[in-house]
């Protein structure tokens, strides 16, 4: 995966994220994501670790206030 790649994911998950919250649905108050994102191969050449690696980014998220996206 090349930089421009990453960053296109990174940008297109900050997209989805920023979509979300600024979604309105009748009464109910705004609805916000934390997203968690690891890369195949970059990050680990073993699939498994990158969803684990992704799940832990993904939590970083949520405890760092959530509605945010960590890489």
């Amino acid at each position: 995966m090349t930089t421009s790649e990453l960053e296109i994911a990174q940008r297109a998950a900050e997209r989805l994220r920023k979509a979300m919250e600024s979604t309105h649905i009748n009464s109910m108050p705004p609805v916000t994501i934390s997203i968690g994102m690891a890369f195949w191969p970059k990050d680990s050449s073993d699939v498994n670790e990158v969803f684990k690696k992704a799940d832990k980014k993904l939590y970083q998220a949520k405890n760092s206030g959530r509605n945010c996206v960590h890489y």
